[in-house]
């Protein structure tokens, strides 16, 4: 009869496999990344209003008119490169190396370097060109130069001037990436909303803005100098296939005056603006505040003490690890009832949910220990090979404190004026006796 009745109770039905962690977290980092080309947008459209013709202000601000048309060429070409490239290079940990020359070294034989640098150039030359394709002829920044009626046309040395301090600003700015490692993604303890992030960094881009092209712009003509007669006669070689130039090959008076200096003060600070506007779109949006609308990521999901785990496992992918550590931490300083659901959480395999957390945590603590523990063999042979000293010699003791055998409790003061009563009760003793 009980075999019976235990035969006829259905099985037990098995947990089905919980969401992936990253499931979740793609979504929203796709829509951070949206939003970052948006602010990036905005950029690109002021930009390209302030260096086009604004003879008249309608045509200027009109989105289907060439203001448009230039400001989808410098976000595909100017910045939407340098998001990508924040994408391609994106890592959380801090890269160390053993010693400078190391450290070069091993930038100088990578890739990511040569990449970088080459982003910055092609963001840089679509700014400039930009400029100079929509720039007047009272500028005189076009290539060619028209000449008297009699003779012919010649190359303009202010039009490659600006092309090599466009190439000079790229090169410097791709330094400055592989420099102050940009590709790391610092994630900051504080929540704060985008805006709020983006108006407690604004200062700091723009002090960084200037710098640049200050660097840029007092450096170009000094480094210019030496190169002005191989750039003037490659330039000319290349330009005679398309134009009908003069035979002259003598260079020109040296083109960098006051008018061309501002002129490069002013294409050097819209270039840096605009690689510095995407580095703030994108820090204010992956930086700070990962919940989804102020809500934890796993309250999306069926099973969110298993979809948690599975982010507390990613060790293949240290970002949504990372983030999966942060939203526990959250769960445990502001979120009591996801808290209550992880401790009542008992009926998971092999163990309950808050023991399989708990190892998740322990396992990230050895981790962390087994790195360090590399690094103590070496460290330990350095204390070896040093000479070894007595460590009661290496300390230098104080000289002996002289100990007095008078009572410390009773002060001289008081001493005096007792051997001064005790002589005056004597002396009259005495004199009670010879009396």
């Amino acid at each position: 009869m009980v075999y019976s009745i235990a035969g006829s109770l259905p099985a037990a039905v098995p947990r089905r496999e919980p969401v992936h962690y990253h499931s979740y977290l793609t979504p929203l980092l796709h829509r951070r990344f949206a939003r970052s080309c948006a602010i990036t947008i905005i950029a690109c459209y002021v930009e390209s209003f302030l260096i086009g013709n604004k003879s008249n202000i309608f045509w200027a601000c009109f989105p289907l008119s060439w203001t448009g048309v230039r400001c989808l060429c410098l976000f595909l070409l100017g910045s939407f490169p340098v998001l990508i490239l924040r994408i391609s290079q994106l890592h959380l940990d801090t890269r160390a190396y053993a010693s400078a020359f190391h450290g070069v070294r091993r930038l100088l034989g990578s890739f990511s370097t040569y990449t970088a640098v080459c982003v910055y150039v092609i963001s840089s030359m679509t700014v400039t060109l930009s400029y100079l394709y929509s720039s007047g002829d009272d500028a005189q920044l076009h290539m060619i130069t028209e000449a008297r009626s009699y003779e012919r046309p010649r190359l303009n040395e202010r039009f490659l001037y600006i092309l090599f301090l466009a190439l000079y600003t790229g090169m410097i700015q791709g330094i400055n990436h592989i420099r102050e490692d940009k590709g790391r993604v610092v994630l900051s303890s504080s929540s704060l909303s985008p805006q709020e992030a983006i108006k407690l960094h604004y200062l700091d881009a723009l002090k960084h803005m200037s710098s640049s092209t200050m660097v840029a712009c007092l450096s170009g003509p000094i480094v210019y100098l030496p190169l002005r007669p191989l750039i003037w006669e490659n330039a000319l070689i290349l330009a005679r296939t398309f134009y009908w130039l003069n035979r002259s090959t003598v260079l020109p008076n040296f083109p960098i005056g006051p008018g061309l200096f501002f002129r490069s003060v002013l294409i050097t600070f819209l270039t840096c603006g605009l690689v510095e506007v995407s580095h703030l779109a994108f820090a204010s949006h992956f930086s700070y505040d990962h919940l989804s609308a102020g809500k934890c990521l796993i309250e999306k999901s069926s099973d969110p003490n298993g979809t948690l785990l599975t982010g507390l496992r990613s060790t293949k992918s240290p970002l949504t690890r990372t983030l999966a550590f942060r939203e526990l931490r959250y769960i445990a300083n502001s979120r009591p009832d996801r808290r209550r659901d992880i401790f009542i959480d008992v009926n998971r395999q092999p163990k309950n949910a808050w023991e399989q957390i708990l190892q998740e945590c322990l396992q990230t603590l050895r981790e962390v220990e087994s790195r360090l523990s590399e690094l103590s063999p070496f460290r330990l042979a350095q204390s070896l090979d040093a000479p070894q000293q007595s460590p009661l010699t290496e300390l230098d003791f104080p000289p002996p404190i002289p100990i007095g055998k008078a009572n410390i409790l009773v002060s001289t003061s008081n001493a005096k004026s007792h051997k001064f009563l005790d002589s005056l009760q004597s002396n009259l003793r005495l004199m009670q006796l010879k009396l």
